[in-house]
């Protein structure tokens, strides 16, 4: 049979796919578990339509003994037609399977809650009862400083607003979520990384500085780091993951001084560099900036260690490149500016990394 076009209903209603989940056939086995490798195209409706049978069995059997069930399935079957096709009857009973769970009893609530919350991530994160929060919603037309329990500060901007745990002790992560914009810096614990939900968007955190810009009526959430490292996904994405054979999350790694850019229509991510990098803080009394006949591939792995940030440029090429200036209190890219200006070469941003372009330098010039 061909099954390429087969939507969720259709698997459910399938003789062959029902003795796979229903009987644990083991030739319906075989051959779904291979159908599924080899179709992965198709994988995430199976996996929906095999879940699904599986909660109404679940269900079913929870019910078992209820006399309202059996009356109820006896006046659902009495009101399908003879005339319906074998699909239709099937599909037909497992829509009516949900509505009398839900009818019935808060039970299958509870069951169906506990099974998706082992199998999506997301959901592991953000339950949580309400009387577990504190709200701030900032109007004061200034930034309010937030003291959270376990050390980490949140400079809060104006006409944005944090949800956050009054206490973080019991918890076996911290979280927070945002709408607006805010500057967090956060106390570094690595037994409980901490969280930031911001509409679509999760950053993910250990320990380390970081704004995020992301207000309900604009298009884009726009995440940059100061210092240490976070992680950056979709919230869709997260939830998607649990249905697919996907190893890792769609979202990106984000060092010191970079950014990305997250649009929420597209359910995509732009990573750049921030505006204006800054010095790294654990290096910024290390390095001086004036340059003496220096070997220009010297001078950027200068820039490169002192900004934390990819420079890539081509060594042989630039071999004979020598530069002599006084480079001071610039920002980074006035300075490339001044370096690619002297020996007659360019620079591009390319995924937060300096790319370098150069035809060189004669054997004779010397900066």
């Amino acid at each position: 049979m061909d099954y390429s076009n087969f939507e969720i209903e259709d698997f459910a209603s399938d003789d062959y796919f029902i003795r796979w989940v229903m009987d644990n056939d083991p030739a319906a086995s075989r051959f779904w578990e291979t159908y599924k490798l080899h179709n992965p195209e198709i994988g995430l409706k199976i996996d929906k339509a095999r879940s699904l049978l599986l909660n109404l069995q679940r269900a079913e059997q929870t019910f078992h003994t209820s006399a309202q069930l059996e009356k109820t399935w006896v006046n659902i079957e009495g009101k399908i037609s003879q005339t319906h096709s074998k699909r239709s009857v099937v599909f037909l009973r497992i829509a009516a399977s949900v509505s009398i769970i839900v009818i019935l009893s808060a039970t299958w609530y509870g069951l169906a809650n506990e099974y998706f919350s082992k199998n999506d991530p997301v959901a592991k994160i953000t339950q949580s009862d309400e009387k577990d929060f504190i709200e701030e919603v900032n109007t004061t037309g200034r930034i309010i400083r937030i003291h959270l329990s376990d050390g980490s500060i949140v400079s809060l901007e104006d006409n944005s607003r944090l949800k956050y745990f009054k206490d973080h002790k019991s918890k076996p992560f911290r979280k927070v979520y945002l709408t607006g914009e805010a500057f967090f810096d956060i106390a570094k614990n690595p037994k409980k990384p901490f969280f930031v939900y911001a509409n679509e968007v999760v950053t993910k955190v250990l320990g380390t500085s970081f704004r995020i810009k992301a207000f309900d009526n604009e298009k884009n959430i726009l995440v940059s780091v100061k210092e240490g490292k976070v992680s950056v996904y979709s919230e869709k994405n997260q939830r998607k993951k649990q249905n697919t054979i996907e190893s890792e999350l769609n979202g990106v790694v984000l060092m010191p001084n970079q950014q990305v850019l997250y649009e929420r229509t597209e359910d995509s991510f732009n990573k750049t560099l921030v505006e204006t990098p800054e010095i790294i803080k654990d290096t910024a009394l290390q390095y001086n900036f004036v340059f003496d006949n220096s070997p220009v591939k010297n001078v950027f792995e200068v820039l490169e260690e002192a900004y934390g940030v990819e420079i890539i440029f081509d060594a042989d090429v630039l071999q004979n490149c020598f530069l002599t200036a006084p480079l001071g209190d610039e920002p980074l890219f006035e300075k490339l500016k001044i370096v690619c200006r002297t020996i007659g070469a360019s620079y591009e941003l390319i995924d937060a990394k300096i790319v370098i372009s150069s035809k060189g330098c004669g054997d004779e010039v010397h900066n």
